[in-house]
């Protein structure tokens, strides 16, 4: 069993392939998992894995956006890396079979939004909702523009190739702020993105929408919305 001097992927406990971390004593530990370890399949821990796979995929895709990955602070602790935390709160909320349930795409509620939605089609995905208005407390002198981020979260694939889980990142471009016309932004899909969507049965998009300021820093998030 070998300590870890360098924490890269900061407290890491559990099994990853054959590499097993392990916390004793403040201290983190990695070793080779035995030989003889034989996979529980057992219907609980089966769900556990899928729930755990479905977490790990989307905290990845959230983490892969700096936009977002910036909105999660970093723990004080630094018990927990950005990511960690990310999988730590999406495993309880999202289902790891047919994705029921509400995933978060920001550490904690942000701000709700007037009729918001958000519509998956074929080849986009679009997010609308009414006029900002003045009681969010935006201040239109430092959030000049606005963002819309999330994923599309895509499960049970109808083939034997493709992945049980595919998540796509989704972004636009800044566009200018105002607190007085009602919000419609279209995310286009490119043709493998297309590709990808037609071979699952089950898919959602989860999307938020964040203001920014002059040198596109996230000032506000809003709740998550899911089509």
């Amino acid at each position: 069993m070998a300590r870890l001097l360098t924490q890269i992927l900061g407290v890491m406990s559990g099994s990853v392939g054959d590499i097993v971390f392990h916390r004793r004593g403040g201290k983190s530990y990695v070793s080779a998992k035995p030989s003889g370890y034989t996979p529980r399949l057992d219907a609980a821990s089966v769900a556990r894995k899928k729930q755990f796979k479905t977490a790990v995929e989307i905290a990845k895709n959230i983490n892969d956006l700096p936009i977002l990955k910036a909105v999660w602070p970093v723990d004080s602790t630094k018990q927990l890396s950005k990511f960690q935390k990310m999988v730590s709160v999406n495993y309880k909320l999202v289902s790891g079979e047919d994705l029921t349930g509400q995933p978060t795409l920001t550490p904690d509620f942000g701000f709700e939004m007037t009729t918001p939605a958000v519509a998956l089609t074929a080849d986009s995905v679009t997010f609308s909702a009414g006029q900002l208005g003045v009681n969010l407390g935006i201040n239109t002198s430092i959030e000049k523009f606005y963002s819309v981020a999330g994923i599309l979260v895509m499960k049970n694939p109808t083939d034997l190739l493709s992945k049980d889980i595919t998540v796509i990142k989704l972004i636009t471009n800044q566009a200018n702020l105002d607190l007085i016309t009602d919000i419609s932004v279209t995310i286009p899909l490119s043709g493998i993105d297309q590709q990808f969507l037609a071979k699952y049965t089950v898919k959602r998009a989860f999307l938020a929408f964040l203001t920014l300021d002059d040198n596109g820093n996230v000032v506000k998030h809003s709740a998550t919305y899911g089509s």
